[in-house]
């Protein structure tokens, strides 16, 4: 049951990969959503960069700092988004609000393409537009101050919605699962070293499986199964890193009084040092290593370690 709670979760907020089916509206808020499979219904997405690469079967909703269409909306698609960017296929109409918007040689729009911006549509002449072209100029919005700061605010919103899922998905661990996350909080406390080599074996060792999987019809489903998964773990890992960093550095709260405390603590140091370059790129591979260590290491039996 627990179990099952948990998955449901992941599925209902994680942005979808692979070539997963979702039947009925899909919702996704994250600092990067990316949709490469199947979603029946409409989709509504915000966030700092939003990619659709798989097909929508009705409307598109979406808000972002940039949006990059190459896949198919097969109904109408509403769009705000500093770049907005489309080289699939649009059944309906477009209605865009941007500083910039670019159709490439592959564009197809069957419907009317209505749009907001500073400046004309980049347009190439291979693209397909079946309906009425609008443009509405307005000045200013998108430049200078307003234009970094249209990008800062959906930086920063991309940046809460993270934050928030990751902080969801870390509650979810202490109240499903309280034995197993503190018991990966104690090996990251007593064995760290141990737990990072476990994590990054993992990470090599995780494509390569999965392709060979891929390469045999029979494990092919298998091979997107393990691959979605992984993906999923390789997100959520850091949560026990962080727990056990800002147990660490908080000691006087404890982590079962105050655990959803040094949560949120944790969760706000790692994000403001994640956007320091370089550092911010090594920081968040360290502790997913770290973290997916801790994890297989908690699963194994005391007398296996």
């Amino acid at each position: 049951m627990k179990i099952r709670i948990f998955l449901a979760f992941l599925l209902a907020f994680f942005p979808l990969f692979g070539e997963e089916v979702h039947r009925g509206n899909y919702t996704a808020a994250s600092e990067s959503v990316r949709i490469t499979g199947v979603v029946t219904g409409n989709v509504y997405v915000i966030g700092s960069k939003i990619t659709v690469e798989g097909q929508i079967n009705g409307n598109l909703i979406a808000f972002g700092a940039m949006i990059d269409i190459p896949g198919e909306v097969r109904g109408n698609a509403r769009l705000i988004g500093g770049q907005v960017e489309i080289g699939g296929t649009i059944g309906g109409n477009v209605k865009a609000y941007t500083g910039q918007l670019n159709l490439d040689s592959q564009a197809t729009i069957k419907g009317n393409l209505t749009y907001s911006s500073p400046e004309q549509a980049q347009i190439d002449p291979g693209a397909t537009i079946d309906g009425k072209v609008t443009y509405n100029p307005f000045q200013g919005v998108f430049k200078g101050k307003w234009k970094k700061t249209f990008f800062l605010g959906a930086r920063l919103t991309g940046l809460l919605m993270n934050f928030l899922f990751s902080f969801v998905i870390g509650w979810i661990f202490l109240k499903v699962f309280p034995q197993r996350t503190k018991k990966a909080v104690e090996i990251l406390r007593k064995t760290p070293w141990k737990a990072f080599w476990i994590g990054l074996i993992t990470v090599i060792l995780i494509p390569i499986a999965c392709l060979v999987l891929f390469i045999t019809i029979l494990g092919f489903p298998l091979g997107l199964a393990l691959l979605a998964f992984s993906l999923l773990g390789f997100y959520t890992a850091k949560i026990f890193p962080i727990l056990w960093a800002a147990n660490a550095c908080f000691p006087k709260l404890r982590l079962k009084k105050h655990m959803l405390l040094i949560l949120a603590l944790g969760l706000i140091v790692f994000f403001i040092l994640t956007q320091i370059p370089f550092v911010g790129g090594i920081l968040s591979l360290a502790f997913t290593f770290f973290g997916l260590g801790a994890i297989l290491l908690a699963r194994l039996p005391a007398k296996a370690k």
